[in-house]
């Protein structure tokens, strides 16, 4: 599983409610697997796409500017991608 370019945790990942409470009860009560965890994350650069706002912000603009150009241009909503690029 990725969001935005960083590799989450298959033991974080839940499919439901249920499921996510149940993962917390059980880190909760085993401090070696969340010290594990929590090590692994913190291992992560800093300037992992996940954590480089900056990197975001331009995204995020680029896709409000796509946005904007097809209503603009009278076209319909529709999905497309947003470049990585700067």
């Amino acid at each position: 599983m990725r969001a935005k370019g960083f590799l989450i945790r298959p033991e974080l990942a839940s499919r439901s409610s249920a499921d996510h409470i149940q993962t917390a009860i059980s880190l909760a009560r085993d401090a070696p697997r969340r010290e594990l965890i929590c090590s692994r994350l913190l291992a992560r650069p800093a300037s992992a796409p996940l954590f480089d706002t900056a990197r975001t912000v331009r995204a995020l603009e680029r896709a409000y500017d796509r946005m904007w150009s097809i209503r603009q241009a009278g076209e319909v909503p529709r999905a497309f991608n947003v470049d990585d690029a700067g």
